[in-house]
């Protein structure tokens, strides 16, 4: 039953419909325990081996858009900043130039521009997953 639930589903599929992937739901717990929680928790948490994350749940989803928000502001870049179109059309245009020609920093700056693109995109889809 459960298994085709998951099946070929992405973990912003499974978020989308209510179902937390362990790896987001790790680290919604590393967030708890590293930023939120207070000493009494941590020890009940290292006693019990279990964590009230509901207790902390208005406080941690903002925190994980901080955590998103400063990624983002990491890949913009204080100087120069482009968005991602921009950097889709030089990585074309790279693409384009590179064609029969021995120069490979061109071919490689353009897989650069595209792979910044997709991981601001997908941070940007997680971000407005969560909040």
């Amino acid at each position: 039953g459960d298994e085709r639930v998951y099946q070929g589903s992405t973990a912003l599929e499974l978020y989308n419909r209510g179902i937390e992937e362990t790896g987001i739901a790790s680290m919604r717990h590393f967030l708890i325990l590293a930023v939120l929680a207070d000493d009494f928790e941590l020890n009940r948490n290292l006693t019990t081996g279990r964590l009230r994350g509901p207790l902390y749940e208005s406080k941690v989803m903002p925190l994980m858009c901080r955590m998103i928000d400063f990624n983002l502001g990491l890949l913009q870049g204080a100087e120069n900043a482009t968005s991602s179109a921009d950097d889709a059309k030089r990585a074309q245009f790279l693409a384009n130039t590179d064609s029969g020609s021995s120069n490979h920093w061109s071919t490689w700056e353009a897989s650069a521009l595209l792979a910044r693109v997709m991981y601001r995109e997908t941070l940007l889809v997680w971000r407005h997953a969560f909040f």
